[in-house]
């Protein structure tokens, strides 16, 4: 933007010339009009101050505001200032507000009040309701702010904004500025917030964009022009509505981070398209127009929720490309579709796994088991008795009750009738706050036997209180991490390092995902090749949360063992699932 000038829109000028009839240019105003626009400032000054001394009101409010525009073409800023936020006070319509604001904001930074300028700018954008009005605001603003202002200014200035029309802008700016200089982890957390935030802003699909294109570490990655590759991030990234916006953010960040390590140790190039599904079908629905025939596209990473996946597996049903959820777990989403592939086991996956576990590691053979009627513990022990029984193992007693009413008193006396013939119980819980109590009815009825469960245990409280049975307790888990290993350090300092961001389960949910992916990806030319390595046992992945392997269900069938002993969680194993 040239510092001396900011071009009045020229529409205003039109609107002004509209009102006056040019059969008979006689008048003082008229003829001020037009030695305006032939740029005869000093002719046009004196014939504005003469209408305005008349006193005529028809063009009275008129002729003081071109006034203020003469002053300022004619460089004496301090009075055009002066006469214009005079003029601002005394304006109690909208008719003109604008192009007060464009004025005063012209001579303001002709003035070099910079700051003074940008907030008269800040106020169109507020205020404006013609669109057209707020975008030519909105580059003056960023133009001002790149040319004059650094991100310490801006930052101070802007932070007691809160109007949901400006401060998407604004936020945006300040990412760019970051950008600028060099500081893309504070960038990205700018870009991150208009996403989760402001889903319906004008700034909402630039920060999308710049979050896929200028804020990762190596320069190259996530363009389309320098990527041999592309696969498609779909992730609700807009989720504050349910608190869950973080999950998004730290498996597009694992996502990310993949890639680069990829791109840096590679031949090839993967490119990221990263799209916000806003958990809504209709988002689908758009990004699939947008990117259905789009062959570049290889494969999906995302979504992240069953129900989300289960629409987008149909959406892109007939493109044909391989979807590869991160956490996704429903027990039909394989049964239904052909094109999607779930990196985190399903519920009977999981009941699966630990059926073999016990079976054979374990070496058990007479189990009982403890479930409730809701939720996914009844996935998972109606699996676990299935997968048990056709190995060859006994199913002594199987005992259901409700979460609802949490009386155990009734299903675990019955166990206790049986308990000679039995070498431990499968216990599966679908809420965690049941671990207790399930513990200490056992330790009531005198049980003091191997206790088997699932994931939910491992956010469970309350094993101190029966620390006997708490010793027997050994569940499987899609994540566990062990702090002290030096690789797992490693990775995380350099995460930390490169991206501003802690190491949580969600980024790796995102990142072994997606590293397994791109390691195979760079071995396939098409879909069907693609999707036969990614069926191929002998690839895997010994991922930092889990292994991942697909089965000919394309379910991942890798789960962590973990036990708990004397007050701690430990890795026993990390065991697959073997097709009978």
């Amino acid at each position: 933007m040239n510092k001396k000038n900011i071009t009045v829109l020229a529409f205003f000028l039109i609107l002004f010339l509209s009102k006056t009839s040019f059969s008979q240019i006689n008048s003082d105003f008229d003829r001020a009009i037009l030695s305006y626009e032939s740029e005869k400032y000093e002719e046009a000054l004196l014939l504005f101050e003469k209408v305005i001394s008349s006193g005529n009101n028809d063009y009275l409010f008129e002729a003081e505001m071109f006034r203020g525009k003469v002053l300022s073409k004619m460089g004496n800023f301090e009075e055009a200032e002066i006469q214009i936020l005079d003029l601002i006070r005394k304006n109690n319509s909208d008719k003109f507000a604008i192009d007060l604001r464009l004025d005063l904001a012209n001579t303001q930074l002709n003035l070099g009040k910079y700051k003074d300028a940008l907030k008269s700018l800040i106020e169109i954008i507020e205020s404006g309701n013609n669109p057209s009005d707020v975008q030519h605001a909105k580059a003056y603003s960023e133009n001002l702010v790149f040319e004059h202002l650094d991100h310490d200014s801006f930052a101070e200035i802007i932070k007691d904004y809160s109007n949901h029309k400006s401060l998407p802008f604004l936020i945006f700016i300040s990412g760019k500025l970051l950008l600028k200089k060099g500081n893309i982890i504070e960038a990205k957390k700018q870009f991150f917030t208009i996403i989760q935030n402001y889903p319906d802003a004008d700034e909402y699909q630039s920060a999308l964009d710049y979050l896929e294109k200028r804020t990762t570490v190596t320069s190259s990655i996530n363009t389309s022009e320098s990527s041999d590759l592309l696969v498609a991030v779909l992730l609700p990234l807009n989720l504050n509505e349910n608190n869950n916006s973080h999950v998004s953010a730290e498996v597009l960040e694992g996502i990310k981070f993949a890639a680069d390590e990829f791109n840096g140790i590679s031949n090839s190039r993967v490119g990221l398209v990263i799209r916000d599904t806003r958990g809504k079908r209709e988002e689908i629905e758009k990004i699939k127009r947008e990117l259905g025939n789009n062959s570049a596209i290889k494969a999906i990473i995302g979504p992240l929720y069953s129900e989300e996946t289960d629409i987008t597996s149909e959406v892109f049903d007939a493109a044909d490309v391989p979807i590869i959820s991160p956490t996704a777990t429903d027990d039909d989403l394989t049964k239904k579709y052909q094109n999607i592939f779930q990196a985190n086991p399903s519920f009977e996956m999981r009941g699966k796994i630990m059926a073999q576990y016990i079976f054979f590691v374990e070496n058990k053979k007479n189990i009982a088991v403890l479930y409730s009627e809701e939720g996914y513990s009844n996935n998972l022990a109606r699996a676990f008795i299935a997968e048990f029984e056709t190995v060859g193992g006994n199913i002594v007693t199987v005992q259901d009750y409700s979460i609802h009413s949490t009386k155990l008193t009734e299903p675990i006396r019955e166990i206790k009738k049986l308990i000679s013939g039995i070498d431990g119980i499968y216990v599966p819980i679908s809420d965690s706050k049941l671990a207790s109590l399930i513990l200490s009815n056992l330790f009531l009825n005198g049980i003091d036997i191997n206790l088997y469960g699932n994931q939910d245990w491992f956010t469970a409280t309350g094993f101190e209180s029966s620390s006997s049975l708490s010793n027997k307790l050994t569940f499987t888990s899609d994540y566990f991490f062990d702090y002290r290993n030096a690789e797992f350090l490693s990775f995380s300092k350099g995460y930390f390092d490169k991206t501003g961001y802690e190491t949580t389960r969600n980024v790796f949910y995102g990142y072994d995902a997606a590293k397994f992916l791109f390691g195979i990806l760079s071995n396939s030319s098409d879909g069907s090749i693609l999707k036969e390595n990614l069926l191929n046992s002998n690839n895997l992945l010994e991922g930092f949360h889990n292994n991942i392997s697909f089965g000919k269900d394309r379910i991942n069938r890798w789960l962590n063992i973990v036990r708990f002993k004397n007050g701690v969680f430990e890795l026993v194993d990390k065991f697959r699932y073997e097709y009978r």
